[in-house]
């Protein structure tokens, strides 16, 4: 059962219970006894902040904030404020990264690989053993 809101000409307002989708479009106001109008408008707002679900984890926890996501928008908005970052949208993406976006998409389905798009492998860095860092400190190690 869904609950229906309805004004008449005095503008009082009864609220009516019917299944959804078998309201009357007007009935009786209960006040005055005049015919009483549906009103027809938005009555529910939803904040999906507080329904945010990690990827990682499923938690609430929110790596790019740092902490856990709060209940509702203006909380969020505060905390970027303070935080002074801007969080990234499909439309607010740099470039660069929709250019990198479509060259994985690119190179995912079979696409040649493009070597000046490529960042070059870092060299392989030579790393010592722990007795080669002892030898080197001067470290005296007991026999």
């Amino acid at each position: 059962m869904a609950t229906y809101a309805y004004a008449c000409a005095c503008r009082h307002e009864t609220l009516v219970q019917a299944a959804m989708g078998k309201a009357p479009t007007r009935v009786s106001c209960e006040a005055c006894g005049r015919h009483a109008h549906r009103i027809y408008g938005f009555h529910f707002t939803e904040d999906r902040t507080r329904l945010f679900r990690n990827p990682v984890d499923g938690t609430t926890f929110s790596y790019s904030l740092g902490e856990q996501m709060p209940d509702n928008r203006a909380d969020y908005h505060r905390l970027l404020a303070e935080k002074q970052c801007e969080p990234v949208t499909r439309g607010t993406m740099p470039a660069q990264w929709r250019d990198e976006q479509q060259y994985l998409e690119h190179v995912k389905h079979g696409g040649e690989r493009d070597k000046s798009f490529e960042s070059p492998a870092p060299p392989p860095v030579k790393t010592k053993t722990v007795l080669e860092q002892l030898r080197e400190s001067n470290v005296k190690i007991p026999s």
